[in-house]
């Protein structure tokens, strides 16, 4: 027995979210103010470099942290 899915679309998909993440982040990245977005519960999910120097650390230590605590 042999069952078979055709992946194309679904890879296709998932090359345009790719890309479009890309073509968001490099936005974010090249604007001189600093930009923080968060989740419903005020953790960091992206933090673009301008931040990060505001908060004098790397972005990787300030993504995932909460700005209330």
């Amino acid at each position: 027995y042999c069952i078979a899915k055709d992946c194309t679309e679904q890879k296709n998909n998932d090359k345009k979210i790719k890309d479009y993440s890309y073509r968001i982040s490099h936005i974010v990245e090249s604007i001189n103010d600093g930009f923080i977005s968060t989740d419903t519960n005020w953790n960091v999910t992206y933090c673009n470099k301008e931040a990060a120097s505001f908060f004098n650390e790397r972005k990787e230590q300030i993504i995932g942290n909460n700005l209330l605590h």
